[in-house]
């Protein structure tokens, strides 16, 4: 069982933690603290008065067990970052539900599109876009990786 919530400052320790730990486990971690700015200033990167905002999972005992974020990149376009699950956690559905309350917040939020990127290392965040509705537009490079970028729009 687990609970989707927003980030509380007390959270901070735990992302960071979260956010190394699952890519070190990939191999894809940068120890570039420049690349991860907006992990120190989750409220004001993802401040929801910009249309953003920074999900939680955790368990049933309160631990941190997923993350992820939405921020405006342009007028009527949003992309979702960060997001992480803790390897003992994947493949649990965890993921979907994180998204699934990420894409409801840019529909909040009237974003007429919403963006994902993943390396192309990373196939369970692409399986996860496909199934999603998301569309791969480009491939090209993010941080030095490999990069798939994908988009889903939310016009109806």
């Amino acid at each position: 069982m687990y609970t989707i919530r927003t980030y509380q400052n007390h959270d901070q320790s735990s992302v960071i933690h979260l956010h190394q730990s699952v890519l070190l486990d990939a191999g894809l971690f940068i120890d570039d603290p420049a690349l991860d700015k907006d992990l120190y200033t989750i409220e004001a990167s993802y401040a929801q008065a910009q249309g953003g905002a920074f999900m939680l999972a955790t368990d049933a005992e309160g631990h941190l067990v997923a993350m992820g974020g939405l921020q405006s990149s342009a007028p009527g376009v949003a992309e979702i970052r960060r997001m992480r699950v803790a390897v003992p956690h994947q493949r649990q559905g965890i993921g979907q539900q994180l998204l699934e309350a990420l894409m409801a917040q840019a529909s909040q939020f009237a974003y007429q599109r919403v963006c994902f990127a993943a390396a192309e290392v990373q196939w369970q965040a692409q399986k996860l876009c496909l199934k999603n509705g998301f569309i791969p537009v480009r491939h090209g490079q993010r941080c030095g990786l490999k990069t798939i970028f994908y988009e889903k729009s939310l016009i109806r």
